[in-house]
């Protein structure tokens, strides 16, 4: 999403934003730091995009470019006017810039981001770096939980603990734990 952004942005250039949560207000934010200006025209969070106040910020100003998120994951909101928001910023001679990443979709575009793992099944973190892959996050859950259990000083004690048992049990059983020097080795 921020390399469409950062491409279709120049310093100075001032791009329509309008946005009805967290991802809306993200783009706002990207188009702030490659040096754009972004006018954020806040929709209630959880309601679709209103084309009316598009049109009339789009009445007021020349924009540069209009972004929009099509599902804003935040807020649970499919936009479902796409083709009315973008015919606004088409009369007004504005590419358009959506974010698709939940949802692929979204006609007359200009440029558009998606991620495989929203739309389409694929893991997270397998195709976008933004998304943390999650089965490992959720693969912690279990030995967070044993250190809570056992405690964490007992946990600290068990780097020191373990080859020594190890040893023991290797003893125990008649093996040797550390090689001896035969003949034809190197060491």
């Amino acid at each position: 999403m921020e390399a469409a952004v950062a491409t279709l942005t120049e310093p100075g250039d001032t791009v329509l934003v309008p946005g009805n949560g967290y991802f809306g207000e993200r783009m706002a934010a990207m188009v702030e730091r490659v040096g754009g200006d972004a006018v954020f025209v806040e929709a209630l969070w959880g309601k679709p995009l209103d084309t009316p106040a598009v049109e009339d910020a789009f009445d007021r100003h020349q924009f540069d470019a209009f972004g929009f998120v099509h599902a804003e994951a935040s807020t649970g909101t499919l936009q479902p006017n796409v083709p009315e928001l973008t015919a606004v910023a088409h009369e007004h001679d504005a590419p358009v810039v959506a974010d698709t990443v939940t949802s692929l979709g979204g006609p007359a575009v200009s440029f558009l981001s998606a991620g495989g793992q929203s739309a389409h099944s694929q893991r997270p973190g397998d195709g976008d770096h933004h998304t943390a892959p999650i089965t490992n996050v959720h693969a912690l859950r279990e030995p967070l939980g044993l250190v809570a259990e056992e405690g964490i000083e007992n946990r600290w004690e068990q780097p020191v603990a373990w080859p020594v048992r190890s040893k023991s049990a290797s003893r125990r059983r008649g093996w040797n734990s550390n090689p001896t020097r035969t003949a034809g080795c190197r060491a």
